[in-house]
């Protein structure tokens, strides 16, 4: 039977005719073919999206409607520092370094990255982590977060997991009214990211800071200059 893939979107056929290209590839490596078919394919175009950030309006209202401190800081670990979820959940109190003012991070495939933490970021640190000096800095929803947070208590509270920060995140969006369709707290990472480049104007740095391999990674984050 015939397969035609013409009317399927962009993205879905550049998806499909990659994974034929690597299947066919895989047979002529294991001699199951004798040449690649595919050779003479015109490629499919990837359109480049414009990446889901924040407006600097629509990050002061996720902040406004944040009722914890915790929540708060959350939220700006992602959008001023460029957290992940999971490196957000990861983070202990024994990371901060209060004289530098330096976090260390971990991200992804083990891989560490000291950030620079602003002032507003270490103030929250401060209020949030309370007297205490280890374990980890953000802790779930117990009896020791009843309004905003001045003491940590930890009684009924254990470290947050990751999914629980991303629902955090995303019901406060939904609050605040900035929730829509491709946006999710990976967006406040995408926001800093081009925030960063808007203000250094070096590629690099941003890659450093969000713990990007791959600096084609970083560069798929940047919303257009003019936006």
């Amino acid at each position: 039977w015939g397969l035609t893939i013409g009317h399927l979107a962009p993205a879905t056929r550049w998806a499909y005719q990659g994974a034929v290209v690597r299947f066919v590839a895989w047979l002529v490596a294991c001699g199951l073919l004798d040449e690649d078919p595919t050779g003479g394919l015109a490629k499919v175009r990837k359109p480049h999206k414009v990446p889901a950030t924040f407006t600097n309006e629509e990050v002061d209202r996720l902040l406004a409607v944040c009722k914890l401190d915790r929540d708060r800081l959350i939220v700006m670990l992602m959008v001023c520092m460029g957290l992940r979820r999971g490196e957000v959940a990861a983070v202990r109190l024994e990371d901060y370094d209060g004289r530098r003012r330096t976090l260390t991070v971990r991200g992804k495939g083990g891989n560490e990255r000291v950030l620079p933490v602003p002032v507003e970021v270490a103030d929250l640190i401060a209020v949030v982590a309370g007297r205490d000096v280890a374990g980890p800095l953000i802790l779930s929803a117990g009896r020791g977060y009843g309004g905003m947070v001045r003491v940590r208590m930890r009684v009924g509270a254990g470290p947050m997991d990751p999914r629980t920060v991303g629902i955090t995140v995303t019901v406060l969006m939904e609050r605040a009214g900035i929730k829509r369709n491709g946006f999710s707290g990976h967006a406040l990472r995408r926001t800093c990211a081009s925030d960063i480049l808007d203000e250094c104007g070096d590629l690099r740095v941003a890659q450093a800071l969000l713990g990007h391999q791959n600096i084609a990674t970083t560069n798929a984050y940047l919303r257009p200059a003019s936006m």
